[in-house]
């Protein structure tokens, strides 16, 4: 795969990098040693469903909320976020009228916050929710948009079989079942559209469980929840993956999910698999002490005008609709 050059764009000066990004899984194994995070998770007890209905059911019975804590962390970064989202659109000619948003959250994230669509744009689209919180919120923020429940395991359901583009921010983190998520997704993209999952939280164990039974380090579910959710090492949010490349963070491990996933989906083919950062240029100093494992402020790992940098990284899997 030939990968895009970084550039800089925008009045912002925000500069673009593509790849080479896991060692944002080091810092945030390194926070509990730098005092930005203490974590008790002794207490967690990871619930694995057998079947989609059943992970469906299961997510819709817990509360719907989102703290102001993660809202003002993903509020701070912007920027850097849209620049991430308009390079993605450019460099790959993704055609943004009539697309469908799965998991779009009581704010109609993707479309309004990262794609920063206009009203007549935005109303060419469908966003999607399980919960029915999230879509009776969006609905009330945004009462001129199309919000529906559903599922992407369902998603035939919606009857919708011609979109140019389906998105999911952080959509797939908490599935068991990766590829009937895609094909779903898929099922709502006209040939030659584009399927594009862009992660920015750390993901569920779901997906990461079933990701190391395709490595060489396959862990009972009881092994999982004492290594994931306990201290290993004293590095959270992190598992052993064997001496070839030991720790991997739950942020690398979910890219990979990701990625077979996508690969294993006959109507699809990748086209992009990539950590993608963006960070300002220009010397902003910030000091982020907030749980947001994407959100970082780094003084050693990039030199580029400053010893501060904010810096966004998120994960990026863009495919393209088979003919």
């Amino acid at each position: 795969m030939v990968l895009p050059e970084a550039r800089s764009t925008g009045p912002d000066d925000i500069q673009i990098d593509v790849g080479d990004a896991p060692w944002l899984d080091l810092l945030a194994m390194g926070r509990e040693r730098r005092g930005f995070q203490e974590m008790d998770v002794s207490h967690v007890t990871p619930h694995f469903p057998e079947t989609p209905e059943d992970e469906g059911r299961a997510l819709c019975e817990v509360e719907y909320s989102e703290s102001d804590r993660f809202l003002e962390a993903r509020d701070r970064f912007r920027v850097e976020f849209r620049a991430i989202m308009e390079w993605i659109v450019r460099t790959y000619s993704v055609c943004l009228d009539k697309g469908v948003d799965f998991g779009c959250g009581n704010r109609g994230e993707m479309v309004n916050q990262w794609l920063c669509l206009g009203p007549d744009q935005a109303k060419s689209w469908t966003q999607v929710d399980l919960h029915p919180r999230a879509v009776q919120g969006a609905r009330f923020m945004y009462p001129d948009q199309t919000f529906r429940e559903g599922s992407f395991f369902e998603a035939q359901k919606l009857g919708l079989t011609d979109r140019t583009v389906a998105m999911g921010l952080s959509a797939l983190d908490t599935t068991a079942f990766p590829e009937r998520a895609v094909e779903g997704i898929a099922s709502t993209v006209k040939s030659g559209g584009f399927l594009l999952f862009v992660q920015d939280v750390p993901p569920h164990h779901h997906p990461v469980f079933k990701q190391l039974a395709y490595m060489d380090c396959p862990l009972t579910k009881a092994e999982f929840a004492t290594s994931a959710f306990g201290s290993v090492d004293k590095r959270p949010t992190t598992l052993w993956t064997g001496e070839d490349e030991g720790f991997l963070g739950f942020g690398e491990l979910y890219r990979r999910s990701l990625v077979r996933a996508i690969k294993n989906a006959p109507s699809v083919k990748l086209v992009l698999d990539q950590w993608v950062t963006a960070h300002r240029v220009n010397p902003v100093p910030l000091a982020v002490n907030i749980g947001y494992h994407t959100a970082v402020d780094i003084e050693e790992r990039l030199q580029v005008g400053s010893p501060r940098i904010n810096t966004a990284s998120v994960i990026v899997a863009l495919a393209q609709k088979c003919q």
